[in-house]
């Protein structure tokens, strides 16, 4: 959001302040979110003077709105999040050290999708139920060559990806199962080559050997989570301990 935007947004304005703002005026949302908790959002993007302005805040627990000189106070709690590196941004002068300071008080680290690939199975099936839900359609089970492609993906986008990839096959499905077919674009290629695990042999030893290093090879992925592994697979958990059991497979 543009400064000029996000000032008012955030600070509010007094009335006059604005032609078209009215005679009254309006609180931002810091004002709005006194005595609770206002969530910035990728605040390595906010512009230089509304960094300053926002410092000014939590060292005094005032602020100012547009067009007035009367100091507003509110006690509203701050958290920010980020997905650039602060220190380039601080080193290059593009964000503020003493309000990067202030606002770090306790940091959480959230690590990408593609590095707690465990945690795919369970956002897909409560991004199914929410969209199932929004448009109306039974829940579909998932292939178990779809969640391959889904877990083997970096999601770039993390999960806002994934989401707008589940919703995407959800609108477009008219079948109980989310197949291959489905993936976006940008997926669909991963159901070639390598990536996916080896199809199943006709003669049933080779048949049971394939079959144990398709479970070793969801376990691994899954990083040992039995429960991942299993809907990776298509199967349920109890399905897998049993194999697991029967095959030797240490957990």
């Amino acid at each position: 959001m543009p400064g000029g935007l996000l000032e008012p947004e955030l600070f509010g304005y007094q009335g006059g302040a604005f032609s078209s703002g009215g005679k009254q005026g309006k609180a931002g949302k810091l004002e709005l979110a006194d005595g609770g908790t206002l969530l910035l959002q990728e605040i390595d993007q906010m512009p230089l003077d509304i960094q300053l302005k926002l410092l000014h805040y939590l060292k005094s627990g005032s602020f100012t709105r547009i067009g007035s000189d009367e100091e507003v106070t509110v006690d509203t709690r701050i958290i920010a999040t980020t997905t650039g590196s602060m220190q380039r941004l601080m080193d290059e002068g593009q964000f503020l050290e003493q309000l990067y300071y202030r606002l770090n008080v306790m940091s959480v680290e959230i690590p990408p999708l593609r590095e707690r690939t465990e945690d795919i199975p369970e956002l897909v099936q409560a991004f199914i139920r929410e969209f199932a839900v929004e448009y109306r359609k039974p829940a579909p089970r998932v292939d178990a060559s779809v969640m391959t492609v889904l877990m083997n993906y970096s999601w770039p986008g993390n999960i806002r990806e994934l989401r707008n990839a589940i919703e995407r096959m959800i609108i477009l499905g008219d079948s109980d199962t989310i197949t291959a077919e489905l993936l976006p674009e940008s997926l669909a290629s991963l159901t070639q080559g390598d990536e996916g695990f080896p199809a199943a042999s006709t003669d049933k030893d080779t048949a049971e050997m394939d079959e144990q290093e398709l479970i070793k090879e969801a376990l691994r992925k899954t990083f040992g989570n039995k429960s991942a592994a299993a809907k990776m697979l298509g199967i349920s958990r109890g399905t897998i301990y049993n194999k697991m059991k029967e095959y030797g497979i240490e957990e």
